[in-house]
């Protein structure tokens, strides 16, 4: 936006016994939005291990008093080879090309102002060899 001199958009990666990747899309433009995407990506790097699910509820909770955040959280775990999806707004995973097959489940939306979606599925092609 003409004059603005802060985006919106912030992104984190967490490292814990996965690896959590969190992109979170403030709501509007400039500072406000700026801070609340701030806010939930700061939320997860403190909670590297915890379910998705408490990421968006308890993240979203830790920044209620900003603007909120359209987020995705992709975890990656090598020692399993799986990985999981989970976001809320309009954030979406797209897998391009490779041998991955998910397994899609949509989270309750009861009591929330918006709905969250989960998915997991083996990705054979990311083995190492």
């Amino acid at each position: 936006m003409p004059g603005e001199v802060v985006c919106g958009d912030d992104v984190a990666v967490v490292r814990g016994e996965t690896v959590t990747i969190v992109v979170a899309d403030g709501l509007g433009h400039g500072p406000a939005a700026a801070e609340a995407a701030r806010g939930f990506c700061d939320f997860a790097e403190g909670h590297p291990d915890r379910d998705l699910e408490f990421l968006l509820r308890e993240g979203g909770a830790a920044i209620k008093k900003t603007r909120g955040v359209a987020a995705g959280i992709l975890r990656i775990d090598e020692a399993r080879n799986t990985v999981w999806f989970a976001g809320v707004g309009n954030i979406e995973l797209r897998s391009l090309g490779g041998d991955f097959h998910p397994s899609v489940r949509r989270a309750s939306s009861e009591g929330r102002s918006a709905a969250s979606s989960a998915s997991g599925g083996r990705c054979p092609a990311a083995s190492s060899s």
